[in-house]
């Protein structure tokens, strides 16, 4: 009897410990990340100043570029319009999520048909325009 008390008591001893240790591990996984830093001895990330952005440190691969088709510049409006109903002739339905707008360069005036989801994309869309009489030359931004 004195055998089985003892298992008992030995038994009851461990699974307060594993319900202590079980509770400690709820406690630091539910503590904020900061938290966790300052307790590790590592310190505290300062909050931005008002009006400035966080600094986030991202890999030069993960960068977003920009795509575009351009058209020559020209200081004739009357070009430009003739070369934007060409255009939109030429798209036909395919302009869906796309941008067509008139800008100004130092050059001339031009249009861009943005954002292209590719510069891939962007050489083939001017290929079919080529092919349709509406010059126009990708642009990476």
């Amino acid at each position: 009897t004195h055998l089985a008390a003892a298992a008992a008591s030995a038994a009851a001893s461990a699974g307060a410990a594993a319900t202590t240790a079980t509770t400690a591990t709820a406690t630091t996984a539910a503590e904020p990340a900061a938290e966790r830093q300052v307790a590790a001895g590592r310190p505290r990330a300062k909050p931005p100043l008002r009006g400035e952005r966080p600094a986030v440190a991202a890999p030069a691969a993960e960068k977003r570029r920009h795509h575009a088709l351009v058209s020559p510049p020209t200081w004739r409006r009357a070009d430009l319009e003739r070369q934007r109903q060409r255009l939109l002739q030429a798209l036909g339905r395919d302009r869906a999520g796309l941008q067509l707008d008139l800008l100004r360069r130092t050059d001339g005036e031009v249009l861009a048909l943005w954002p292209l989801p590719s510069a891939q994309e962007a050489e083939r869309l001017s290929r079919q325009l080529q092919r349709a009489g509406v010059s126009m030359v990708a642009l990476e931004f």
